[in-house]
C-alpha cells in the first residue's frame, strides 16, 4: 500500500522548552570563546565537556540542548553553567540564584516601582512618556518611551541593591544595553532618589556577565558613584539632560 502524504512527511521535532532555548542561546553569544551558531559551535560545547570535566555528551545532545527538544539533567546543567560562567539557577529556570519565589516577586515589584518613578520624575520635567506595545521588539528590555523636545528615549530603570557594605551598589542591566538608555535609581534615606546614566561605553568598561544580564558595582564618593576612576553621570533635573 502506498504511504499518504502525510506519512511520506518526516516527523516534527518536539520543542519541549524554548525559554532554556533561548536563554542557552544567550548565554552562548555572550561567551567571549564561543563559536558563532553554525560555525563549530556544538562541536566546540562537546569538546570542552570532555576536556573540562570529562563527561562525554553527543552532538546530537548537545543540538537538542540548543533547539528546547531536550534539557540537560541536573548534574549536566551545573557543568553547562560553568562552562558558560552564568548562574545555574538562571540558566536552568530563569531565575536569580538563591531566591524564594516570594523574593522574586518582591524583587520584581520593587523594580517595577522604581520604573514607576523614574516615568513620574520624567513626566514631571515635560516628558511625554508611553509604553512600549506587545508588538514592540524591544517591549522586554524597555520599560517605556520619553520624548522631550521631540527627542525620542527607549528608557529602561536599573534598581541600585545596597550591597550592605558602606556606599557600595549593584545595578543590573540588560544584555541588550546599548540599546537603550539606562538610568539606575540609587534610594536613599527620607523617600529620596539618586539617578545616574549607566552609559554604554563605561558598562562596557565595568560589566561583569552573569547570563541574560550583566552586573555593574557602584560606589558613592562624596557627591559622585564612581566605580573605579570612573565617575557616572548624576542626573540632576531630566528637562536638563534629555
Amino acid at each position: 500500500m502506498a504511504k499518504t502524504s502525510a506519512e511520506q512527511q518526516p516527523p516534527k521535532r518536539l520543542i519541549r522548552d524554548s525559554a532554556f532555548a533561548k536563554r542557552l542561546e544567550t548565554a552562548c553569544d555572550n561567551h567571549p570563546l564561543m563559536p558563532a551558531y553554525n560555525f563549530g559551535r556544538l562541536t566546540w560545547m562537546v569538546k570542552q565537556f570532555a576536556d573540562r570535566f570529562g563527561i562525554k555528551i553527543s552532538p546530537e545532545t548537545a543540538r537538542k540542548w540548543a533547539a528546547g527538544e531536550a534539557r540537560p539533567r541536573p548534574d549536566k546543567m551545573r557543568f553547562l553553567a560553568q562552562l558558560l560562567e552564568v548562574d545555574e539557577a538562571w540558566l536552568s529556570l530563569g531565575t536569580a540564584p538563591g531566591m524564594t519565589p516570594r523574593e522574586r516577586r518582591t524583587q520584581a515589584m520593587a523594580i517595577s516601582g522604581a520604573a514607576n518613578i523614574l516615568l513620574g520624575f520624567m513626566q514631571l520635567d515635560g516628558a511625554a512618556c508611553a509604553y512600549p506595545d506587545e508588538h514592540d521588539p524591544r517591549g522586554d528590555i524597555v520599560d517605556f518611551y520619553a520624548i522631550i523636545k521631540g527627542a525620542q528615549y527607549a528608557v529602561r530603570a536599573a534598581l541600585a541593591v545596597d550591597e550592605g557594605d558602606k556606599g557600595k551598589y549593584l545595578f543590573t542591566v540588560p544584555n541588550e544595553y546599548e540599546m537603550v538608555m539606562v538610568i539606575g535609581l540609587i534610594r536613599r534615606p527620607d523617600l529620596k532618589c539618586d539617578f545616574v546614566e549607566l552609559q554604554a561605553d563605561l558598562v562596557d568598561k565595568h560589566k561583569v556577565r552573569k547570563g541574560g544580564y550583566y552586573e555593574i558595582e557602584v560606589e558613592r564618593k562624596g557627591e559622585d558613584y564612581v566605580t573605579g576612576e570612573d565617575v557616572w553621570s548624576s542626573i540632576r533635573t531630566f528637562a536638563q539632560r534629555l
